[in-house]
């Protein structure tokens, strides 16, 4: 939650860079940033898991671990690149401190993925310790899909300037989802869905501009 509540101010702040309201923003920022820092563990392959999470709102004891969740892996960079920059602008931490944070962007784990169809898309979340969490990335031939939308927006991060394998594979979690919920029609999913698929330039048969028309009337 805390991490989902810094994503208005670290859009804000990517769009205006000002000062006086990163100041106000810094003290949230910080405490996110201890969390995290305590969470994350390094394991083998020598990036930061988030290995104890919830992607599927079904969480122990009453659910299962799903650990990494793309959403998560998706908004940590962003948020410890900004978090750095603030501080350093105003003097807000140590130079170790943000240092550190700049290193911790860099060692993220990269997006779960699986194969669905034959196809490698980005899954909601990795692996699944129960027979609960199983069944969940195997929903209807695979992972429901969604998290692979977080991979582009709100602060994801593949874009138009990513490496041409990133955007494939965000496009083809995209088919995966539309796939899924024909049209778009996934309650959780839908408002987001449309601005992903513009920010790494998803084409669809009609336009996307015309399938979220549709959307909105219903007609899909």
């Amino acid at each position: 939650i805390g991490l989902f509540a810094t994503v208005p101010f670290l859009t804000y702040w990517k769009y205006s860079g000002n000062l006086a309201f990163a100041e106000r923003a810094f003290p949230l920022l910080l405490g996110v940033a201890k969390f995290w820092e305590c969470n994350l563990a390094m394991l083998e392959d020598g990036r930061l898991h988030d290995h104890e999470d919830c992607a599927e709102e079904i969480c122990l004891p009453d659910g299962d671990m799903q650990p990494d969740p793309t959403v998560v892996l998706s908004l940590l960079p962003t948020f410890f690149e900004v978090i750095a920059q603030v501080a350093e602008l105003l003097n807000g931490a140590s130079k170790e401190d943000i240092q550190r944070w700049q290193g911790i962007v860099k060692l993220i784990a990269p997006y779960p993925t699986e194969v669905v169809d034959g196809q490698q898309v980005i899954a909601d979340f990795h692996g699944g310790e129960t027979p609960h969490g199983l069944a969940l990335r195997l929903h209807s031939g695979g992972s429901v899909a969604w998290g692979g939308l977080f991979a582009a927006f709100p602060l994801g991060t593949v874009n138009l300037r990513s490496p041409s394998a990133d955007i494939e594979l965000v496009h083809r979690s995209l088919v995966r989802f539309f796939k899924q919920w024909p049209g778009g029609k996934q309650g959780n999913s839908f408002p987001h869905v449309f601005a992903a698929a513009a920010r790494v330039g998803w084409q669809v048969e009609g336009g996307l501009l015309a399938m979220w028309e549709a959307y909105l009337a219903n007609t899909t």
